[in-house]
């Protein structure tokens, strides 16, 4: 039993070095060559240990994975994800998903099923803000469309939010697409509906190819 446990911790502190701490159970069964069902007694294992977190079937690395995020996302980024997913009691998961799902940084998923899609952007001009917004804008309406797979496990998404953080700058829309300073992505998730339902942001309800 050591053993597997050792191949899945050695498989997932590889994929969170390069910025993926969190993979699906049949990918950590495939690098650790072993069975799914043999995977997910290790995996249970390393979360009793303080390890990794499961969440539905996916499996995240959290021994590094703060170490992993301050590197390729920003430390006041890290810090307002752990802040995000302190909150259990409406916060579902809080995912780095970067290199997984495209253009999108993070996925963080309430327990009521409005998934924020949250793209990182530094200072840019305004032409290529819009254009960012854009792109995100059609990610978000993919996934709404379920042609793209959410590292959310059995949770049903309901709306899907595109939001664009940045350490700079003011709240505001831009080209429907909410645009917050990372220290108010917080608020965000704990109450998005201001934003959900002002006329001009863009949201995406699930299986609806259209915006509200």
């Amino acid at each position: 039993m050591q053993r597997r446990v050792s191949r899945v911790l050695r498989a997932l502190r590889k994929s969170a070095k390069k910025g993926r701490p969190c993979l699906g159970i049949v990918v950590i069964a495939g690098l650790a060559r072993l069975t799914p069902s043999e995977t997910w007694a290790a995996v249970e294992e390393l979360e009793a240990r303080g390890l990794a977190r499961i969440s539905g079937d996916r499996v995240c690395y959290t021994g590094a994975l703060d170490r992993v995020e301050e590197v390729s996302l920003g430390p006041l980024i890290s810090r307002v994800l752990e802040r995000i997913r302190s909150r259990r009691d409406i916060v579902h998961s809080a995912e780095v998903v970067r290199g997984s799902i495209p253009f999108v940084d993070i996925v963080i998923a309430r327990r009521d099923g409005i998934v924020f899609l949250v793209r990182l952007v530094k200072r840019e001009p305004p032409e290529r803000l819009v254009a960012i917004a854009r792109k995100l804008a059609k990610v978000a309406r993919r996934v709404a469309g379920d042609k793209e797979e959410l590292p959310i496990g059995r949770l049903a998404p309901r709306i899907i939010v595109p939001v664009l953080v940045s350490e700079h700058g003011a709240p505001r829309i831009i080209e429907g697409v909410v645009f917050k300073p990372t220290e108010k992505l917080f608020e965000l998730v704990l109450n998005p509906w201001p934003e959900i339902n002002h006329p001009l942001t863009r949201v995406y309800r699930v299986h609806q190819s259209s915006s509200t």
